[in-house]
């Protein structure tokens, strides 16, 4: 939707599939790519907040540096994360590199 106006935009769901696995409710600074006044696709901010809904439970005395584990994000996403990285955390996602950055 457009903040300005509140037009809205369609996309075909295979269009942006990829893009939306790092969409959700909070995400903000997404842009619409217009050509000729047609949305064509989506410009997605360079990082992403999202909440951990599955993943092997949290080691204790794991370090940052330790082995990583498989993490399944809200959004459908998968990213390897560190070991001491627990269900429910809400962990900033880089989009261009589709990898696990930082706990939020």
């Amino acid at each position: 939707m457009d903040n300005e106006d509140y037009s809205q935009f369609t996309f075909k769901h295979d269009e942006i599939e990829d893009d939306l696995l790092f969409i959700n409710e909070d995400t903000q600074g997404v842009q619409v790519i217009l050509v000729n006044g047609s949305a064509v696709g989506l410009e997605l901010p360079s990082s992403v907040e999202l909440v951990i809904e599955e993943t092997d439970p949290s080691i204790k005395g794991a370090s940052a540096s330790a082995r990583t584990k498989p993490a399944r994000l809200s959004t459908g996403l998968t990213v390897q994360v560190p070991e001491y990285i627990a269900q429910g955390d809400r962990v900033v996602i880089n989009t261009a590199e589709r990898k696990y950055m930082n706990r939020a």
